[in-house]
């Protein structure tokens, strides 16, 4: 995926266009609404210069029925340090019954997620896990926490029956 991305980057910087319009131009239209980067982009504030030493960057993901498009706010401190300062992910959950829940679920899902990238993962020893609860588990802290703006674009669309975790294996999580 990680060539995918660069060699869409790329044609798009040779036919003048941003990053953004060559990665989520027409053929990527067909795959995914092109609504939820687009709203991301305007919450962000894409069409005004970041603040020096900011810089942005988009994704878009469908994953367990809903597609997400977080616009992203960095910096990297110190050479070797990277700072979150804000995420605005616009979410298509397809139907939406409480969206303040789905508004926390989708804050939720970065705190887990930032969790595996700043702090690795799950270490297993002689065969066994060693991080068997929260506090043995190094989580992101409220401290290091980025602000999340989620927005939630119901669009009533067929992918999703709700938002939820992934069903894990013996019925643990239905």
């Amino acid at each position: 995926m990680a060539g995918f991305v660069g060699i869409r980057t790329h044609l798009a910087r040779n036919v003048r266009l941003t990053p953004f319009d060559g990665f989520f131009g027409a053929n990527f239209d067909i795959l995914t609404p092109r609504r939820l980067p687009t709203v991301a982009k305007r919450m962000i504030g894409w069409s005004k210069p970041a603040p020096k030493g900011v810089h942005r960057g988009i994704a878009q993901f469908m994953g367990y029925g809903s597609y997400v498009a977080p616009a992203t706010e960095v910096s990297v401190l110190g050479g070797d340090k990277i700072k979150i300062h804000r995420i605005v992910p616009a979410t298509d959950p397809g139907y939406a019954v409480n969206p303040a829940q789905i508004e926390r679920q989708i804050a939720g899902s970065f705190v887990y997620g930032l969790s595996a990238l700043f702090h690795g993962g799950i270490r297993v020893k002689d065969g066994s896990v060693e991080q068997d609860n929260f506090d043995s588990y190094d989580s992101l802290r409220i401290k290091d926490m980025p602000q999340v703006e989620a927005i939630v674009m119901p669009s009533g669309g067929f992918w999703s029956v709700r938002l939820r975790r992934p069903k894990a294996h013996r019925g643990f999580w239905v």
